[in-house]
């Protein structure tokens, strides 16, 4: 039951690191600075590719998967 719940603690956490992540991205590219957009959107869709593969990689972390993204 515990590991149900953390799954999807984890889950939940990544969904909302995902959304900060684009939200960072299309800032980045409101103010055309081209090597935060290429470092930004990278690592979202890295993210997103991951999100989508195995939603259960991203939530056995206990939610401590985050990305970087600091604007």
């Amino acid at each position: 039951m515990w590991r149900l719940l953390t799954r999807a603690l984890g889950l939940i956490q990544s969904f909302f690191d995902l959304l900060i992540a684009d939200y960072s991205c299309f800032r980045a590219e409101a103010a055309e600075d081209r090597t935060r957009v290429e470092d930004l959107c990278s690592r979202q869709m890295v993210s997103a590719h991951l999100f989508r593969m195995d939603p259960f990689f991203l939530g056995a972390t206990f939610g401590k998967l985050s990305i970087d993204a600091d604007v």
